[in-house]
């Protein structure tokens, strides 16, 4: 009886334990991501934001392939800063090896950001393949099949850029960034104030 009675109150010290361990790492996550925002988010975001508008300026005058050019930057910022960078950081309790891991991540590689990216997301319950653009297709499908490799070919081989193209594109950044910010707000805690992360005062910016 008292074997039964100390098995089952280990068993219950070990459940507990597990749990603290976890929310241990749930807060230290949260606090990295926190962070980062608090210092980066405003200088990120604002960037991104006017490659949109940009893109939607240049588009209304009939310049479709600057258009495209202008939101598959916005969407490779929001990849690379807005999605992977903060959130990849955030697992990890070592801020050097996490700052190791990111930079390989992120060094320009968009192949690797596409095989990562999805799966960061995942994590975060967001399954790229199921959202839809306003139009009615598949978000990452129009990324992946025909947003980044026209941007390619226009960049690389002048190919003729459509106006349904340039629309698909300012439709996916748009949606992405949007994206971005709910799952950073559901990972960090943090709620913007006045439109911005952080104060201003403290923001500084990772494109320096």
């Amino acid at each position: 009886m008292t074997d039964y009675y100390e098995m089952e109150q280990e068993a219950r010290y070990e459940q507990f334990r597990e749990e603290l361990v976890a929310d241990a790492l749930k807060d230290i996550s949260r606090n990295q991501i926190h962070a980062y925002l608090f210092y980066y988010g405003d200088a990120i975001e604002t960037r991104i934001r006017e490659s949109i508008e940009t893109a939607k300026e240049l588009r209304t005058t009939g310049f479709w392939g600057p258009s495209l050019v202008s939101s598959s930057i916005a969407i490779e910022l929001t990849v690379r800063f807005f999605i992977l960078t903060p959130l990849v950081q955030g697992m990890f309790i070592n801020e050097e090896w996490a700052d190791i891991l990111t930079r390989h991540i992120v060094s320009g590689h968009t192949a690797k950001d596409k095989e990562v990216v999805l799966r960061v997301l995942k994590a975060w319950d967001v399954d790229l393949g199921q959202i839809r653009l306003p139009s009615g297709g598949s978000l990452w499908q129009c990324l992946t099949g025909v947003i980044w490799p026209t941007r390619n070919k226009h960049v690389h081989g002048g190919v003729v850029v459509s106006d349904d193209v340039s629309l698909s594109a300012v439709e996916a950044a748009s949606l992405l960034v949007d994206l971005a910010e709910e799952v950073l707000k559901k990972a960090s805690g943090l709620r913007k104030h006045g439109g911005t992360w952080g104060n201003p005062e403290c923001g500084r910016s990772p494109f320096t």
